[in-house]
Formats: C-alpha cells, sequence, structure tokens
C-alpha cells in the first residue's frame, strides 16, 4: 500500500484512538529521529512527560479486543488492569522506555500493535525476554515487521552500547525464528492482516523472506548531555541534540556491524532520568 494511502487501512490509528501528540519529533533522513519534550519556562518538560506516558498505557498494554470495549463505565477498571500489569511485571525505568518505543511506533510510524508482550511475560522480578515491541507498518514494498529495542539509562552511551549488544544476539536468525514462533500463535482474530503476518512467520517461511521485511527501531532515552550545561532553548542547544542524536546512531551502528535487517534510530533526551522515573511512580503508585 503506498504511504499516501496509509490511512485507508484499518490498521492506521485514528483520531482518538491514540492520545494527543507531547513529543515534538523531528526526523533526520529516512532512518529515525529525535521525540522531545521541549522547554517551558526555562526548565525541560520531564513531570508532562510523565503524565503524557500514562496517557498511552492502555494504547500500550491492552489487546485490540479489549481496546475497542472500552467505555466509560469500565475504562478505570481497565487502566487499573494495566497499570498493576504494566509496573508489576516491568521496573518502572523499563516500562517507561518499552512505553516511549511504543509512542515512537505508534505516532512517528502509525504501526499497528501486533501483540502487547506485556501480558505474556515472565514472572515478575525476572529478566524480561524478547524484542520490546512488536508492530506492523506499512512500508513502501509491502507489510514491515517492526521488532523493537529499548535502552533506558542514565547515560545515553551507555544505552546505545547495550542497544548494540542486544542486538548482535537478537538479529541471530534462530533467535528471530524463536520470535516468530512465539509472536504468531498471539495474534488476536480480530487484528487487521493476521493472515499475512502470520504466514510471515510460519515456521515454513524461509528465514531471508522474514529477515526481508523486518525492521528494528532503536530507542534510546536517558540523561542527554545537550541538556546538561541549562543553556535552555535555542539553536545552540537544539545543534547538540541532534549531535548528539546522530552520535548515538553511528555509535549503535558500528557495534552492530553489517547486519540483512532495516534499523531505524529514536532518542528520548532527557534533563534528569531519575526525575521522570520518579514522575511516572508518583502517579502509579496508588494502583501498586
Amino acid at each position: 500500500m503506498p504511504l499516501d494511502r496509509l490511512d485507508e487501512c484499518e490498521c492506521a490509528p485514528r483520531p482518538g484512538d491514540i492520545p494527543d501528540v507531547f513529543l515534538e519529533y523531528e526526523r533526520f533522513g529516512e532512518d529515525g529521529g529525535l521525540l522531545l519534550a521541549r522547554f517551558e519556562d526555562e526548565r525541560w518538560r520531564t513531570d508532562e512527560l510523565g503524565e503524557h506516558i500514562l496517557e498511552w498505557l492502555l494504547d500500550f498494554a491492552l489487546p485490540r479486543d479489549q481496546r475497542l470495549k472500552l467505555a466509560v463505565g469500565n475504562s478505570r477498571k481497565m487502566e487499573r488492569r494495566a497499570t498493576k500489569s504494566v509496573f508489576g511485571e516491568l521496573r518502572t525505568h523499563n516500562a517507561v522506555g518499552e512505553i516511549l518505543l511504543h509512542i515512537a511506533c505508534r505516532q512517528v510510524a502509525r504501526s499497528m500493535l501486533v501483540i502487547p508482550k506485556v501480558w505474556f511475560k515472565t514472572a515478575s522480578g525476572d529478566e524480561v525476554k524478547g524484542f520490546d515491541g512488536v508492530h506492523a507498518v506499512h512500508g513502501e514494498n509491502g507489510l514491515e515487521l517492526w521488532l523493537g529495542e529499548a535502552k533506558f539509562y542514565k547515560s545515553m552511551s551507555g544505552g546505545a552500547h547495550s542497544a548494540a549488544r542486544s542486538l548482535a544476539k537478537a538479529l541471530e536468525h534462530s533467535y528471530l525464528r524463536g520470535e516468530m514462533l512465539v509472536v504468531a500463535p498471539r495474534i488476536e482474530d480480530l487484528a487487521p492482516h493476521k493472515a499475512e503476518l502470520q504466514a510471515l512467520m510460519d515456521e515454513n517461511t524461509p528465514i531471508m523472506d522474514i529477515v526481508s521485511r523486518i525492521v528494528i527501531p532503536i530507542l534510546i532515552v536517558g540523561d542527554s548531555n545537550a541538556l546538561s550545561g541549562g543553556i535552555g532553548e535555542g539553536p545552540e542547544t537544539e545543534a547538540a541534540l541532534i549531535a548528539e542524536h546522530r552520535h548515538l546512531r553511528d555509535l549503535i551502528r558500528r557495534n552492530v556491524g553489517d547486519v540483512e535487517v532495516q534499523m531505524r534510530f529514536f532518542t528520548v533526551p532527557l534533563d534528569a532520568k531519575e526525575a521522570l522515573v520518579a514522575a511516572v511512580d508518583r502517579r502509579v503508585a496508588i494502583w501498586r
């Protein structure tokens, strides 16, 4: 499907299906860009970002059939259930990273969530396994499978190095095949493109046919050197944020090396990781 006809597909998010835009997206070429909370009264809008992250919670956590059944009468119950599921299974910084990755896919790429993986993660406290997000996106050459990797570190360069290490394993053919076998049976009956996606992930599909349709969105969130000097908003800060994003992108590329899949790079710069974690924790404490 041509990209300019994407909104004709039932899988595209409609106005009202997802939260209003808060993070400003600055795109650089075809391989990603910055998601910015921006300044207000000379402070980075970290607390407001915490609120926005929770606005995405239901879209991130609920299966499609449950999202379609949302109504005034059950919205509070579903919010409580989603909060307990996400923040019971994941530590706050992991949950924040995965939701921000979800926002990048849904807001920027206008993706369809294939499965909300939080519903079948392992027991609380266990290591989270598999990709951090599974989405489908209409690309120039057909439906793409977006398998995401999110890293929320205090040091953004530390997050980039960690992402490269994770991808070294995740891009092995045996790992990708295993992920397909986990995801395919869990695609809901009501999901658009279910038959096409399950055929793509089938164990009889040659692995290179799968690899040719995979895109890896990588999201790095953490304390930004560009925001640490208290310069405030202006051309100097903007230039520093752009340079930082490109440095992180290039760092990942160098450490991953030549790969068979496409990659997209997103960064979410913060002035203080701890402040965002605290902002989210304050809002979910009542449900824990």
